[in-house]
């Protein structure tokens, strides 16, 4: 009897092509409403692992140019601190593992972005503009702070990745988070 139906249904699907396209758009349709959280977290987790990607194409580890904050903050707004931690580790640990940047920077940086993350919560009713710069401008001073004392790194690139990255995501939490937050909400 089911085994029937399904005949009879993929009969019309051969019959007219142009429902399959329908059909599979309704199904991604309902896949989205009913799983929007985790499809954006998915989102973000994949353009951060891109932006690695490009980290290791190019070679730069000079210039700060990722999504990680950005989705990190997007997703504190939206949907609560414990989700934001989850896509800031894990794009962390993506980013380490695709760009094959075992520094002790980057190690260092798993366990001090999760603590500053918490620190930052009592400035989140200032904005997504202002929280995402303190936790910003915060996590490149204690980094470059490393780098000087312990020797972690070269000064000069490390400069221009805290010059880079406050730049970047000044322009990405005033121009694109209040949107992305706007279209979530």
């Amino acid at each position: 009897m089911i085994n029937r139906g399904i005949q009879d249904i993929y009969r019309i699907l051969e019959r007219w092509p142009w429902l399959k396209f329908w059909l599979l758009l309704g199904i991604l349709l309902v896949v989205l409403l009913l799983f929007t959280k985790h499809v954006i977290i998915f989102l973000f987790i994949v353009l951060n692992g891109i932006t690695a990607l490009g980290y290791k194409l190019f070679n730069n580890r000079s210039i700060a140019i990722e999504f990680i904050t950005l989705s990190t903050f997007v997703m504190l707004y939206s949907y609560g601190f414990w989700t934001a931690l989850l896509v800031l580790e894990i794009s962390v640990f993506l980013h380490m593992i695709i760009s094959m940047t075992f520094t002790p920077n980057m190690m260092l940086s798993v366990p001090i972005s999760a603590f500053l993350l918490l620190l930052v919560l009592p400035f989140k009713p200032l904005g997504i503009t202002t929280a995402g710069m303190i936790f910003t401008i915060g996590i490149n001073i204690v980094l470059t702070i490393i780098v000087i004392l312990f020797g972690t790194g070269r000064i000069h690139r490390r400069l221009i990745f805290f010059a880079t990255h406050v730049v970047f995501n000044w322009f990405l939490f005033k121009n694109v988070a209040p949107e992305l937050i706007r279209i979530m909400g």
